[in-house]
């Protein structure tokens, strides 16, 4: 008589997990067997065709958005910010205006004793997205420790930088922040 499948493949779903149970014949002398499914395997260059397939899709270009270089100094009265005992400080970078399909990304720059730095938006000295951005300085001749040492500023009352306008495919931009004091 040969063989007769008691049950086919199935898919259990009891407990909410996905498993497929071997099949189950009965042999020609009355015995259950459960014969497991066999397996096909993928030839390797199957695979190979695969993963360099994903590795061409995913590409090799840049990564991340367009970013234009930004670097620049702040003066006071023509001086490096040593010269009103300035010890460091940050220029701050706040997106006013993004052109559509860009990152609403702000961006930073760490100034030096000679008031030099380098715009980062998501790395060191990366650079900012095209835009308008307004601008911020906080220069310190004492550093804020929390909020019960607010620190002292080197910045004139008052004093508010002009906006950056950075277009997109621009060459690196520079920029000098010149501040008047008395």
């Amino acid at each position: 008589m040969g063989r007769s499948t008691v049950s086919p493949w199935t898919v259990k779903r009891g407990d909410g997990r996905l498993a497929c149970r071997a099949q189950r014949e009965r042999s020609t002398d009355g015995k259950l067997r459960t014969r497991q499914p066999r397996v096909t395997p993928v030839p390797r260059s199957t695979l190979l065709l695969f993963f360099l397939t994903c590795l061409l899709l995913t590409g090799c270009g840049k990564r991340g958005p367009e970013l234009v270089s930004v670097y620049g100094q702040l003066l006071f009265n023509g001086k490096p910010p040593e010269s009103v005992k300035a010890v460091g400080g940050t220029v701050i970078y706040t997106p006013l205006d993004i052109p559509d399909g860009l990152p609403n990304r702000p961006a930073v720059g760490n100034f030096d004793e000679d008031g030099h730095f380098e715009v980062s938006s998501y790395r060191q000295g990366d650079g900012i997205v095209p835009g308008t951005y307004g601008v911020r300085i906080q220069c310190w001749i004492k550093r804020p420790l929390g909020f019960t040492h607010p620190g002292t500023t080197a910045m004139p009352p008052g004093y508010s930088p002009p906006q950056l306008v950075v277009e997109r495919d621009s060459d690196d931009v520079e920029v000098v922040y010149n501040v008047k004091t008395k």
